[in-house]
């Protein structure tokens, strides 16, 4: 607007110079010539009719600019409103999606697919928003519509494939398509999760094992995850020996297993161990696993061992051994009452027992206190401890 008003006063400038030379060469009047019309007037006549026209093709020339931009806003702004409208739509059917929204998810991202510029992630997140409720058919639907979108990926497509086989519960068709994908994108990081994913669906852990270093150095899966996939993947393993009966196998997976410190494989292993070892070389082996790391579960099955080929007296000795170290162990009390129980000594048994209970009240305590009572021959102790175990019943 600025270079337009100085264009207007270098207009008004120059019409000022020509009324300046026509009254130079007149006595103050100016003559006006068109072809065969012609027109008198005075010199300052000529200077207000020239300001008024060009004051009037300013205002005029404005007023056709507000014009100009007010069509193009008209034109523009809707599509921009509307593009605003559809991204928000769009951030709202993602985070549904992240809270677990489904139907959230997938009504608003069908107000995105009108204006969206984005027609295959919006259809793929769709398409998942649908295999969590159960709807497959509509599921398939959104498949073949992001199929002939312009933004199509093929990879994120064939994972989408996937899930829906995994929705129908299509295991072995799913697994296959994973092994293909594999050989064909062994470096790509989706694909080896979907891996994952199908593996851990089908509860196949030995089957993950391959994958699992790649997901620790790449981070896709979770500690817990990573936790739970050692759980299942050695207890699987004890159970594939156990059923064998090979006890030497099971002592080489047991000595990668060992160095986890897990809870729940640790006593995996030794309630398979317990079935197939020698009790002697199974007392060792517990002995030499509370020397390193104490652990009342292991103290547990350390007493549970007890029988006529490992010596009941040696294992009362070592357990009292670790009874300085660990005074507050509830779980290692209750292994010398058992062990006194295996042994005879049913007074000692009875003492343990007590302090056990003082420490930490559990119903399997109280059914071992009833048990002593029972060979003392207090009848009345032992109901009444009975009494107090069903009470501490989970």
């Amino acid at each position: 607007m600025i270079r337009l008003f100085l264009l207007l006063l270098s207009l008004l400038a120059g019409s000022w110079f020509l009324a300046d030379m026509i009254k130079q060469k007149g006595p103050g009047y100016a003559y006006i010539y068109i072809d065969q019309y012609s027109v008198e007037t005075s010199f300052w006549f000529l200077l207000a009719a020239l300001l008024l026209i060009v004051s009037a093709l300013f205002f005029g020339l404005r007023v056709a600019s507000y014009g100009i931009k007010l069509l193009i806003k008209t034109a523009v702004l809707p599509r921009q409103m509307g593009l605003k409208k559809s991204r928000k739509f769009h951030q709202t059917a993602v985070l549904a999606y992240l809270e677990q929204y489904w139907s959230k998810s997938y009504t608003d991202m069908a107000k995105v697919l009108k204006k969206v510029e984005t027609p295959f992630i919006a259809n793929l997140l769709m398409l998942q928003a649908h295999l969590k409720q159960g709807d497959i058919a509509a599921a398939e639907l959104c498949y073949k519509q992001a199929e002939t979108a312009d933004d199509y990926d093929e990879l994120s497509l064939l994972l989408a494939n996937i899930d829906i086989l995994l929705a129908k519960a299509e295991y072995t068709e799913a697994v296959s398509f994973c092994q293909n994908l594999l050989r064909e994108y062994p470096l790509e990081m989706r694909v080896v999760l979907k891996a994952l994913r199908v593996y851990q669906r089908q509860k196949n852990p030995i089957a993950m094992e391959p994958l699992i270093k790649t997901a620790k150095k790449h981070h896709l899966l979770t500690t817990l995850e990573i936790r739970q996939w050692q759980q299942d993947y050695y207890l699987q393993r004890f159970d594939e020996y156990a059923q064998s009966a090979d006890w030497v196998g099971l002592k080489k997976i047991w000595r990668k297993a060992y160095k986890l410190q897990d809870r729940v494989i640790t006593a995996a292993f030794y309630r398979v161990a317990r079935d197939l070892s020698p009790r002697a070389e199974l007392e060792k082996m517990l002995r030499q696993a509370l020397r390193k790391h104490y652990s009342d579960d292991v103290v547990v099955l350390y007493a549970a061992i007890a029988d006529g080929d490992v010596d009941t007296q040696a294992q009362t000795s070592f357990l009292q051994g670790l009874l300085s170290e660990h005074k507050d162990s509830a779980a290692l009390l209750q292994a010398l009452a058992v062990l006194g129980k295996t042994a005879g000594e049913i007074d000692k048994a009875l003492d343990y027992s007590q302090q056990s209970l003082a420490l930490k009240a559990t119903s399997a305590a109280y059914q071992l206190q009833a048990e002593l009572y029972g060979l003392q021959g207090h009848k009345d102790k032992q109901i009444e401890s009975l009494k107090l175990a069903l009470t501490l019943v989970p």
